[in-house]
């Protein structure tokens, strides 16, 4: 990651019905690196491609992560 980059929490709700048919609201919080709004909504719409259930983004809030450590 570069200088500009920022990590970013984003709230995902996702809708499902289940068993019974009874609509279900769930939420997800997902971590997100980017210079900007703009570039996570692009990697949330990328990451939910192929997605069945509807979903949607709830919010975007800059992260107070600064770094990240983890390995392949």
């Amino acid at each position: 990651m570069g200088p500009q980059d920022k990590y970013w929490l984003v709230n995902v709700q996702i809708v499902e019905e289940d068993e019974k048919g009874k609509i279900k609201k769930n939420k997800e919080t997902h971590l997100v690196d980017s210079f900007d709004v703009v570039g996570v909504e692009k990697k949330v719409k990328e990451m939910m491609e192929g997605e069945t259930r509807d979903w949607s983004i709830l919010s975007i809030a800059r992260s107070p992560i600064i770094e990240v450590y983890w390995k392949l």
